[in-house]
């Protein structure tokens, strides 16, 4: 039984064996019928058109393109096939094919554009980049038919293709600038090159080699010569804009300064060609199509056609009360009185640079009523303003015009009063010291009595008051007060120049003494103890020469200028901070102000030791001038040096001036200049905003709040010792 159930089981197998035979080559036939069969894949057809792979006897995929009727197109023979051009019908597209690690371009009629030899293609547009052993070019793709070579693959780097505009390059390591055609518009010479820039009628780029920059025309044509070591522009602040490859100034630029083998000259900024050629030490900035410039450390006026206005004579020159120099351009250049320096011997010059007084005189103030007194040896007199000595220096001392008149004195040393002619109007008496006229009336003094007269001479008031002790410095509803000063060195103040507030000193009991005078309704009017104690700042007689009666511990300012500022830095703070030892010395000077940075200067005995802070990325170097002179050189980011703080010394080591330039502390881009007494005690400093229309000052008759007419003011905590 059990024999005869393995027969029938047996007989049942080897039928459904058979059937499963059959039905595998009924389905490998159907198969076979398939043309796209010996494909390992075949991705979807597009048009009729799709890729399709084979696996090699050698164990690795090989790609091509077939139709569906298995009909190839492409050969299956490369290593990756890829569409590149698509279009409305794959029959017309073009393929990257790859081979060898290589890749190259086929079209769907296996007609080959680019042999497999790039290790890269990109499609672009029409155009194809290519990149060839490292090396790069272009191609264009014309239909699917076509490959025009547009730049054969020899650069080493190479910009966007553009068929109108030029490229920057790279070949052997060095930039040019070629065209769309493969021409060559810069050659490769340089190691780099910026855009071109539209100015006016002409496109330029710079060009650099070896730290020096030359100017291309987009036709190829040199504007200049890669000579130049500096590009600058200059506004008349002596703000300093440096460019370099890729920068062109705004196309309203009128002038860029440049420095070629050391020396200076200015190309127009419409067309970039010299109009002043690199042959000066210095070019100011232009302004009014004029310019100072410097040539053999003599200063000049040239016009922007480079005609000498002035030639380069002068040791120095002065505006509005500051020096012009390579680091400071004041405001206000190019008016009409603008002093002049050689040597020991000043004169003056107008607008125009024509000199109007000669260069040889000690002295000259500033122009009063048309008249400005002038000293020459020991004598005083006036010059007009054509330039004439229309009143002989002859007086040994002389006073500015007020309402007409001027005190002068003899020879005797009385004083008397001239008109604008010369001729005596009030004869000499026995005053000690006079004043200015002032609504037909002038305060005169004799010792202990002071009273007016009038314009002939005749005395109309008595306004001699008793002082008490702490008259000096309170209680100012007096007309006058004294200020006593037992400590003044005579050889702080040098400059020979007369300014309309210097008045003389009383000398009483071996001592000095300062008059001034306040005019309450002059003061601004803020309060009644602000008014007994605010001072009109051109009424306040030579301050410096007050005694500080108490020793400097410590001075901390701060400013704050409600108006916009014009050089766009907007509102804002700035402050200053000076500490002195016991002895008076100054042991630290420090400036924080929002937008500029903050540095602070160590000294030791009065000497500068070490400096310390951030400025806007500079560094700052210490170098000694002479024995008696260190300047403070500021280095920028780009390397540049200027100097932007000279200290003076006395030739006993302790500090007799701080100059302090334009780009260190003052937005406005002005200098601020402090004096020190023999004992290192700050006199007074000369503000760099301008005039001051009021201020406060404290019991030791140091300034303690200031108002500028244009809006800052300023404060001051004073800490003594």
């Amino acid at each position: 039984m059990m024999r005869f159930f393995i027969i029938i089981v047996s007989l049942l197998f080897s039928s459904l064996s058979h059937a499963q035979s059959i039905a595998d080559l009924a389905r490998k036939a159907e198969e076979e019928k398939n043309p796209l069969h010996i494909y390992a894949d075949v991705s979807s057809f597009q048009n009729g058109l799709a890729i399709a792979s084979k696996y090699t006897e050698d164990g690795e995929y090989k790609y091509g393109v077939v139709d569906e009727e298995g009909v190839v197109y492409i050969p299956v023979n490369y290593d990756e096939i890829s569409l590149f051009k698509e279009g409305s019908n794959y029959r017309d597209n073009v393929y990257k094919c790859q081979r060898n690690g290589k890749l190259g371009l086929v079209n769907a009629q296996d007609i080959t554009l680019l042999q497999c030899e790039y290790s890269s293609i990109k499609h672009s547009g029409e155009y194809v980049y290519l990149v060839k052993n490292g090396k790069n070019g272009y191609a264009e793709l014309k239909g699917t038919d076509e490959v025009k070579s547009l730049i054969p693959c020899i650069y080493d780097k190479l910009e966007s293709y553009s068929k109108n505009a030029p490229m920057r390059a790279t070949y052997n390591g060095k930039e040019g600038m070629i065209d769309g055609n493969n021409k060559i518009i810069i050659p490769f010479e340089y190691s780099n090159i910026g855009k071109f820039y539209n100015v006016g009628a002409y496109n330029m780029a710079w060009v650099e080699q070896d730290g020096k920059y030359g100017i291309y025309n987009i036709d190829g044509t040199v504007i200049q010569p890669w000579d130049i070591e500096k590009a600058y522009v200059m506004n008349e602040n002596s703000g300093t804009s440096y460019l370099t490859f890729d920068d062109f100034p705004d196309p309203s630029t009128p002038y860029i300064h440049i420095v070629v083998n050391g020396m200076t000259g200015v190309l127009s900024g419409k067309t970039y060609k010299t109009v002043i050629p690199c042959k000066y030490g210095y070019i100011s900035p232009v302004i009014n199509e004029r310019a100072f410039y410097k040539a053999n450390n003599k200063w000049g006026i040239m016009d922007i056609q480079n005609n000498s206005i002035q030639e380069a004579i002068y040791d120095k020159i002065k505006i509005n009360n500051n020096m012009l120099s390579e680091a400071f351009t004041p405001n206000g250049t190019f008016q009409d009185n603008m002093y002049v320096f050689i040597g020991d011997k000043q004169g003056m010059i107008d607008k125009n640079g024509k000199a109007f007084i000669p260069v040889k005189y000690d002295s000259l103030g500033v122009f009063s009523e048309n008249m400005i007194v002038t000293k020459c040896g020991n004598l005083y007199g006036y010059i007009n303003s054509n330039g004439e000595e229309s009143i002989p220096l002859t007086y040994s001392h002389a006073d500015n015009f007020s309402e007409g008149l001027a005190a002068v004195k003899n020879e005797k040393g009385k004083y008397l009063f001239i008109d604008a002619s010369g001729v005596m109007v009030i004869k000499p008496h026995e005053y000690d010291r006079v004043g200015h006229f002032q609504n037909g009336t002038c305060k005169v003094y004799r010792k202990d009595k002071v009273w007016e007269i009038d314009r002939e001479g005749k005395k109309v008031k008595d306004s001699t008051k008793k002082l008490e002790a702490d008259d000096t410095h309170v209680g100012c509803g007096n007309d006058d007060m004294y200020v006593e000063n037992t400590n003044y060195p005579n050889d702080i103040d040098t400059n020979n120049t007369l300014t309309p507030n210097i008045t003389p000193t009383l000398s009483f009991n071996d001592k000095f003494f300062q008059h001034q005078h306040t005019r309450t309704d002059n003061v601004i009017q803020q309060n009644e103890r602000q008014t007994k104690t605010e001072l009109k700042y051109n009424e306040i007689s030579d301050l410096k020469r007050q005694k500080l009666n108490g020793r400097i511990k410590k001075i901390g300012c701060d400013s704050y200028n409600e108006k916009e500022d014009p050089n766009g830095m907007g509102h804002g703070w700035d402050s200053y901070e000076f500490e002195y030892d016991n002895n008076g010395m100054l042991t630290k000077y420090s400036y924080e102000a929002p937008y500029v940075g903050d540095i602070t200067f160590h000294y030791n005995n009065g000497k500068l030791i070490s400096s310390s802070g951030y400025l806007g990325g500079s560094s700052f170097l210490y170098q000694k001038k002479d024995k008696t002179t260190v300047n403070i050189i500021e280095r920028d980011k780009d390397g540049e040096e200027r100097i932007v703080m000279t200290l003076n010394f006395y030739p006993n080591g302790v500090i007799k001036q701080k100059r302090i330039l334009s780009s260190l502390v003052d937005p406005y881009n002005k200098e601020t200049v402090i004096r020190y007494d023999t004992n290192g005690i700050e006199i007074d400093d000369m503000p760099s905003y301008g005039e001051i229309i009021s201020e406060k000052r404290d019991s030791h008759n140091n300034w303690t709040k200031r108002i500028f007419r244009d809006g800052r003011e300023a404060t001051r905590d004073i800490e003594y010792y």
